[in-house]
C-alpha cells in the first residue's frame, strides 16, 4: 500500500495558504476609518461609510470607471454663452429634480462593468425625453445594453463623444427590448425584433466650455449634462455631503450626469450609476440614494462636459405626443367635434395606448380621458 507523506501534504497546504494570503494582501482596499480621519483633518464637509462598492479592491473599482478622454483632440461645436445671456442673473440654486416642482430625472441604475459611458448618456437622454414631452413621470427607460452591444460591441472603457455619436446615428430602444446583463455583452442581434418602435435618438450634441457659468447656462438651456470626472478611492465610500478628494489613490475616469447646482454650498448636484446603496438622496427629493454633491472644480468635473440638443423621440413616444396635442379640453378625442359612439371608441383606444406604454392613470392626459369616458 502506498504511504501518504503527511508532512509533504501539510507543507503544500501551508504554501498554498501563504500564496492566497499574499495575493489578498496585494489587493488594495479603501480604509473607511482613514477616510473619515482625512475628512476631519482637511475640514471637508462630507461623510464616509459602507456603500455598494466600499468592499471592492482598487482593481475591482477600475472595472466601474470606464471613461476615456482624448485631451490632444480639440473639441468641436463648443457651446458658447451669447453676449445677452452673459448679463442674465443665474439662480443660486437649480435642480432638474425640482424644476417647477417636478423631478424630471429617471431612477438610479447600477452599472456592472466599465460602461459608465452608456449609463451617463442614457440618463441624460431619458431626462430630455421627459422634458420634451412636458411629462416628468413619463416611463422612459432606455437600454444601456443596446448601447454596449450595438455601439461599441463590448463593456470596456470608451469615449463620451463616440457614445453620443452612436446615440445620434443609431439610437437606443427601451430597456425591455434589450435588458441589461451586468458584466457580459450579448451580441447586437439579441435585441428584440421590434426595437424600432421605441428607438430613441439625439438630434446632435456638443461640448460645453470648462467653466462654471457656461455649464450652468447649458444645464438650464439643454437639460442634464453628461460629464467626466476623476475618481479616487475615497469616492467609493461617499455617503453624503459635498465631496472633495481627501484620501487614496486615483482609480480612473468616470462619466456621471450634472443635474443641478447650489452656489450657497459651492457644488454641483450629480447622478451616478452605482446603485441606490451608494451616495445620498440629495435634499430628500427622490426617495432614493445614488446622487451626490461635488465641490466646484473638484476632480476635473468641469473639464469634459457635453450637452444634448434635442431628443428624437421614438415612433411610439412621437405618436403619444401627437395624441397629447390633439386631445380636446374635455379629455376626449373626437372625429367630428360632437360625442358619438365612434368618438367614445377613439378615446378609449387612445387611453389604452397610453396605459399600455406604462403611463400612469394619474397622468393629466390619461386622467382627463378616463373621466370623460366615465362621465
Amino acid at each position: 500500500m502506498r504511504k501518504i507523506n503527511y508532512l509533504g501534504v501539510l507543507l503544500a497546504i501551508s504554501v498554498l495558504m501563504l500564496m492566497v494570503a499574499t495575493v489578498q494582501a496585494q489587493k488594495e482596499y479603501v480604509n473607511i476609518d482613514a477616510v473619515q480621519k482625512a475628512i476631519q483633518e482637511k475640514g471637508a464637509n462630507w461623510k464616509a461609510g459602507k456603500t455598494s462598492v466600499s468592499n471592492l479592491s482598487l482593481e475591482e473599482m477600475k472595472k466601474l470607471c470606464g471613461a476615456l478622454v482624448e485631451p490632444e483632440v480639440k473639441p468641436f461645436r463648443v457651446f458658447k454663452i451669447e453676449e445677452e445671456t452673459k448679463e442674465l442673473r443665474l439662480p443660486t440654486y437649480f435642480d432638474w429634480r425640482n424644476k417647477d416642482g417636478y423631478n424630471w430625472m429617471t431612477n438610479i441604475k447600477r452599472q456592472g462593468c466599465n460602461d459608465c459611458w452608456a449609463f451617463a448618456t442614457c440618463a441624460a437622454l431619458e431626462a430630455k425625453v421627459r422634458i420634451n414631452l412636458s411629462r416628468p413621470n413619463w416611463p422612459v427607460d432606455l437600454s444601456e445594453q443596446y448601447v454596449d452591444s450595438c455601439c461599441k460591441g463590448d463593456c470596456n472603457p470608451w469615449y463620451l463623444d463616440k457614445t453620443l455619436n452612436c446615440l445620434r446615428d443609431t439610437g437606443t430602444p427601451y430597456e425591455n427590448c434589450f435588458p441589461y446583463k451586468p458584466g457580459i455583452t450579448p451580441p447586437c442581434p439579441n435585441k428584440c425584433p421590434c426595437c424600432k418602435i421605441t428607438l430613441t435618438k439625439i438630434s446632435d450634441w456638443g461640448w460645453v466650455n470648462d467653466n462654471v457659468n457656461d455649464i450652468k447656462v447649458a444645464l438650464m438651456q439643454y437639460g442634464p449634462l453628461p460629464t467626466w470626472m476623476k475618481v479616487y478611492q475615497d469616492f467609493q465610500v461617499y455617503s453624503g455631503g459635498i465631496y472633495e478628494h481627501v484620501w487614496g489613490k486615483e482609480v480612473g475616469g468616470h462619466f456621471v450626469v450634472i443635474v443641478g447646482w447650489n452656489d450657497t454650498e459651492g457644488c454641483w448636484i450629480c447622478k451616478n450609476s452605482w446603485g441606490t446603496n451608494w451616495g445620498e438622496d440629495t435634499y430628500g427629493l427622490t426617495g432614493e440614494r445614488g446622487w451626490f454633491r461635488i465641490k466646484y472644480g473638484e476632480c476635473g468635473i468641469e473639464d469634459w462636459t457635453a450637452y444634448i440638443e434635442h431628443p428624437k423621440l421614438s415612433p411610439i413616444d412621437k405618436g403619444l405626443k401627437w395624441l397629447i396635442n390633439q386631445q380636446n379640453p374635455d379629455g376626449s378625442w373626437t372625429y367630428s367635434g360632437r360625442v358619438t359612439e365612434e368618438n367614445v371608441g377613439l378615446t378609449a383606444m387612445a387611453t389604452a395606448a397610453f396605459l399600455n406604454h406604462g403611463i400612469d392613470e394619474n397622468d393629466p392626459t390619461v386622467r382627463k380621458a378616463i373621466d370623460w369616458i366615465l362621465s
